[in-house]
């Protein structure tokens, strides 16, 4: 009997898995940006062929925004209209069918470029802080998502704030004391 539920348990988590999607993540940062003073925050607009790779993923933008506002405001973050300690941007990308490379350079007062590349059903959010006062990355949180090809509007809104919270939870970075 005990060999029984234990089989059922196993398979039940097997399953469970199978289901969910699957989000990594990662961040990179500047090592010597002062991020125990950062407090407050305002938005970053950029080019709209900077902001998504699918015209079909503009339509999120209101819930990025909000999930990434609620995040900042978990980290203690106050949202201002101007002169914010970081400037926040966000880039998102999905791609339905084949593989699908996307090279994002954005230039704050150096030039930050990487290329990310990804398969069917998959997407990547990145999320960028900028020192306001230095205009230079201070940190920036990438997660790249496992899509369901035909999402529906609840389906997109989970993965969003999932996504989101996911990197955000990487913040603040751990930087070595020298």
């Amino acid at each position: 009997m005990r060999r029984l539920i234990l089989c059922i348990v196993c398979i039940s988590m097997v399953a469970a898995l199978g289901c969910s999607q699957m989000v990594t993540v990662r961040e990179d940062f500047d090592e010597f940006a002062p991020f125990e003073t950062f407090k407050t925050y305002a938005w970053m607009d950029l080019p709209e062929d900077v902001r998504a790779v699918t015209g079909q993923w503009m339509r999120a933008d209101g819930l990025m925004k909000s999930a990434i506002e609620h995040q900042m405001a978990e980290k203690g973050f106050t949202k201002v209209d101007l002169n914010g300690d970081v400037l926040v941007t966000y880039t998102f990308g999905a791609k339905d069918k084949g593989t699908q490379t996307v090279d994002y350079s954005v230039a704050y007062k150096q030039e930050y470029s990487n290329a990310e590349v990804w398969k069917t059903g998959g997407g990547i959010l990145i999320i960028d802080l900028v020192n306001a006062r230095t205009e230079r990355l201070a940190w920036r949180g990438t997660a790249h998502v496992a899509l369901n090809v035909d999402p529906t509007p609840e389906m997109i809104e989970k993965n969003i704030n999932r996504a989101v919270a996911k990197i955000m939870d990487q913040y603040p970075p751990k930087v070595q004391k020298r």
